[in-house]
């Protein structure tokens, strides 16, 4: 066949020798053709599932179509694919005597039908007209009249992990990764379906699905540092949200009792196994609820995605059996500390810092700066508290300090809030609303004097949030869960870059 006198290349494609080379050879094969499929691999598998060895339905023509997995041939009259779609192979049997072109004698024929052949390799997509069959050794197949290579292959594609010498070619890659990996196409599966499972459950909860902007002038509800941007029209800054939390509770200001939205949130902070710039949180806020409705809540939505997702309440991460059968530990943050440390000093006075940077100092604790009372509990609670919660754990009652939107108990001091742990990471962060105007504002003073002394993430004190509490947010309890981190539980991934599809890379990884 007569190659495409001329042809422009891509400069990707330029400095692929052997890509190029191939779709010189290809020329009018590689048209890039559309085709319609009449079914699915899945479909045609179960449809004609029925024959019986041997068997044709010749009196059906289908157009499927999918990706080379495997060829290999019994001769240069009869040719084998599998090929894939989804998660559905089928096996092509492709014989000189059921092809059909529009060629006038039988050698034009048989040098069509073995051209075509000889240019399809593993990697391409192909189009199949033909007929369902099942071989004499028992193969559903379908039986080509004609095959159209609708994508070629340009690349060597691996036909398994271990043949890439460069591991981390998976998150430049994804899409390689997917082609080869059914693993890693089957935590995405996984994430997906967890996904709708708990979009599902909040429903059912009576939660109404709401969308919350994601660019504002300022970025609040949680402590990090914002990436921001510049808007080019109004001339002034924005900032990509670190949460939805305020703008959901003015919702809630404005008689949506229960709201929920799950989206990406953003965090200008370090990478690791366990952060992502941008990542996936679900945020839930009820009225006329406090934090212990949201532990009930949280054991029977985590034990209701287990059972869903493993068909048992319990799942093996990381070498441990972890159980998501309610109840779940609780621990009260300064009663551990100080069983484990002895009295702590009142932290409300003057000389809680130097007294609890003492402690640290003692127990070799390594206090982040700048140092402020939280980032000193935080790293105490790090050390002491976080590492004995394999098994799913509710740490609450933090000091309120610690807490800055959280209503504080009046009888104990401490914080209405819980955070989960699981495997020694946290899933969720929840609390009692701190609804009283000026309570909230002189937590937001609080939390200025720590920005003040160099804690750049802590942030501004909205004063949009301050005039919607003087509205009037009924008593409400919110949560907070990492999606991509429940994720990882579930499908015992060590990487949270292994359950995002384009994670952020450091700059060396991101280099070919």
């Amino acid at each position: 066949m007569a190659a495409v006198a001329s042809r422009g290349f891509s400069k990707v494609v330029e400095n692929n020798v052997n890509g190029k080379e191939r779709l010189e050879k290809l020329g009018e094969l590689a048209s890039y053709p559309h085709f319609h499929v009449s079914h699915s691999l899945s479909d045609f598998r179960s449809k004609w599932d029925y024959l019986k060895n041997g068997e044709r339905d010749e009196a059906s023509e289908v157009y499927v179509a999918g990706r080379i997995i495997n060829k290999r041939s019994a001769g240069s009259k009869l040719y084998f694919y599998d090929i894939r779609s989804g998660e559905t192979m089928l096996q092509v049997m492709s014989s000189l005597n059921t092809y059909e072109t529009n060629d006038p004698t039988p050698e034009e024929k048989k040098e069509h039908f073995k051209h075509i052949h000889k240019n399809l390799r593993t990697g391409d997509v192909i189009g199949i007209h033909g007929i369902p069959g099942r071989t004499d050794m028992g193969e559903l197949s379908v039986l080509p009249k004609q095959i159209t290579l609708l994508a070629p292959c340009l690349w060597t594609v691996p036909r398994e992990w271990h043949e890439l010498k460069d591991p981390d070619v998976k998150y430049r890659k994804r899409y390689l990764d997917l082609l080869i990996s059914q693993h890693t196409r089957q935590v995405f599966y996984t994430r997906s379906k967890i996904i709708q499972l708990i979009r599902s459950f909040l429903t059912a909860e009576g939660f109404l699905d709401v969308e919350t902007s994601i660019l504002s002038g300022l970025a609040g509800g949680a402590v990090a540092t914002p990436f921001v941007t510049r808007s080019q029209s109004q001339n002034r800054d924005l900032a990509l949200r670190i949460s939805p939390e305020l703008a959901l509770k003015e919702l809630v200001v404005g008689g949506l009792d229960r709201v929920f939205e799950m989206g990406k949130v953003f965090r200008n902070e370090g990478l690791d196994s366990k952060h992502n710039f941008e990542f996936t949180s679900v945020e839930a806020y009820m009225a006329f609820h406090d934090y212990t409705d949201w532990m009930r809540l949280t054991e029977k939505l985590l034990h209701h995605v287990c059972v869903e997702v493993n068909q048992a309440d319990s799942l093996m991460v990381d070498g441990t059996q972890i159980s998501f059968a309610p109840p779940y530990r609780r621990i009260d943050v300064q009663e551990e500390l100080e069983r484990i440390l002895g009295p702590l000093p009142d932290l409300n006075s003057e000389n809680s810092i130097p007294e609890l940077l003492a402690i640290c100092e003692k127990q070799q604790v390594k206090v982040n700066p700048p140092v402020t009372l939280p980032r000193v509990l935080d790293a105490l609670i790090g050390r002491f508290i976080e590492p004995q919660c394999v098994q799913p754990t509710f740490i609450m009652n933090h000091p309120a300090v610690m807490s800055p939107l959280s209503k504080v108990n009046e009888a104990t001091g401490k914080s209405e809030r819980f955070e989960l742990f699981v495997n020694g990471v946290e899933i969720v962060n929840a609390y009692t609303e701190q609804n009283d105007p000026v309570k909230q504002e002189m937590s937001f003073a609080k939390q200025g004097e720590q920005r003040a002394i160099g804690d750049k993430e802590i942030p501004p004190a909205d004063l949009t949030f301050l005039n919607a509490l003087e509205y009037g947010l009924p008593p409400t309890a919110g949560w907070g869960m990492g999606v991509d981190r429940l994720v990882m539980l579930m499908t015992n991934q060590s990487s949270i870059r292994d359950v995002i599809f384009f994670p952020v890379l450091k700059e060396a990884e991101a280099k070919e």
